[in-house]
């Protein structure tokens, strides 16, 4: 069986490092992307088992990630956990919970992040 892959999407390179290095440890395929738009290409082209993904609110069309990856057939299914350290508005907590995305407050650690993962999506991995 092939590992489950994770796909972070985050500005902060940091961050992404931190994560990526978690998540290879306990045998995750980490795929990375520095912006909403990388990371619904990669979405679309490499069908990962789960975004992780921190929250985008000056998207273009101001749309969310998680909405915009439900708003194609190959990406539909993608379960999205959001990381934030903004208190979210009343309206994208709405909306995120519409396309059943699990909202993480930062700071939170690798350990909580990797259980709710693990709750999520990949169950059976690592």
């Amino acid at each position: 069986m092939s590992p489950c892959s994770v796909l972070l999407v985050d500005p902060h390179a940091d961050c992404r490092i931190v994560y990526a290095t978690f998540l290879a440890h306990y045998g995750y395929r980490v795929l990375q992307a520095p912006d909403e738009e990388e990371g619904l290409r990669l979405a679309r082209q490499q069908h990962p088992d789960l975004v992780l993904t921190e929250l985008f609110p000056w998207s273009t069309d101001g749309a969310l990630l998680p909405e915009r990856l439900r708003s194609f057939p190959e990406t539909v299914g993608i379960p999205v956990i959001v990381l934030t350290a903004h208190l979210v508005a009343d309206e994208w907590r709405d909306r995120l919970l519409e396309c059943g995305t699990r909202v993480l407050l930062k700071p939170c650690g690798p350990r909580q992040v990797m259980e709710e993962i693990r709750r999520t999506a990949c169950a059976d991995a690592a």
